[in-house]
């Protein structure tokens, strides 16, 4: 598992301010990328490290999925 990538995902969209979170789904939704950062984000917290795991989880509740 590439906890490196999922924790930059995750650093990504922690980064984002609040009018930014729509705009930033919105450009992933367009270009069919929402769904593999999602499922990396998942995978995380599912089997990351301590660090990846919070990490990922605390993006996926930034973006309004959980």
């Amino acid at each position: 598992m590439p906890d490196q990538s999922i924790q930059a995902v995750a650093k990504h969209i922690l980064s984002l301010g609040d009018v930014e979170v729509a705009d930033f789904i919105r450009c992933e939704v367009s270009h069919k990328r929402l769904s593999s950062k999602l499922h990396l984000l998942n995978d995380g917290v599912r089997r990351g490290n301590s660090d990846s795991r919070e990490l990922a989880l605390q993006a996926i509740e930034r973006l309004g999925f959980v």
